[in-house]
């Protein structure tokens, strides 16, 4: 982890909870366990952070994105197959949604703003991986003729530093004509590929 010298991080899925309700899940998991709690923080303002150590080298965190008001969990550690190992049992006890269920709502949002959120969630889900289904749902969304979609577009593809974004975010960042938003753009293409170092737990080590 942080401090002990590790490069490189592996990172299970983000897990997206079906409804807050299942956080209730997270925190008998937490307790059952007796994970030891590490606090809590703001990658961004939207964003809350809550970790805790699951075991010496495995941590588990849940991430909260306020706009969607939707939670994913995940784990991070030192040991791929130590990670793999914690992640089954994690998925197995809170019963995340499935691609195809995440993908689903935003088909099936009827107004922008449940658009909107339908995307954030979808981001928040996306695996670290390129996904062509979510690319093409979020890319779409970024180039929407409603704004509040196109901000969960921008925000949903933060969520995975795929080297396909460069391209959209490159031409929101030129032509988006809500100001706010066209900064915003060129700010995630800046920052888009000074990401950390890290591989998913199904990820062989090169």
């Amino acid at each position: 982890m942080s401090g002990d010298g590790v490069e490189r991080h592996v990172l299970s899925r983000r897990m997206v909870l079906r409804s807050r309700g299942d956080e209730r899940k997270v925190q008998r998991l937490v307790d059952e366990l007796r994970m030891v709690p590490l606090g809590e923080e703001r990658p961004a303002a939207e964003l809350l952070q809550r970790s805790w150590r699951m075991s010496p080298s495995v941590l588990f965190q849940a991430l909260t994105d306020e706009r969607a008001d939707a939670t994913a969990v995940v784990l991070v550690g030192d040991d791929r197959k130590q990670v793999a190992r914690y992640a089954e049992l994690v998925e197995r006890f809170v019963q995340p949604l499935t691609d195809e269920e995440l993908l689903a709502t935003i088909t099936s949002a009827r107004t922008a703003t449940e658009r909107a959120r339908a995307v954030l969630t979808s981001g928040l889900g996306a695996p670290f991986a390129y996904d062509a289904r979510y690319f093409e749902r979020i890319t779409a969304a970024m180039f929407d003729e409603d704004r509040e979609v196109r901000a969960a577009g921008l925000a949903a593809s933060s969520y995975a530093f795929w080297p396909q974004y460069r391209e959209p975010l490159a031409a929101m960042a030129e032509f988006e004509e809500d100001p706010r938003l066209r900064e915003d753009a060129r700010a995630a293409l800046g920052a888009r590929y000074d990401a950390p170092d890290v591989r998913t737990e199904g990820e062989e080590d090169g």
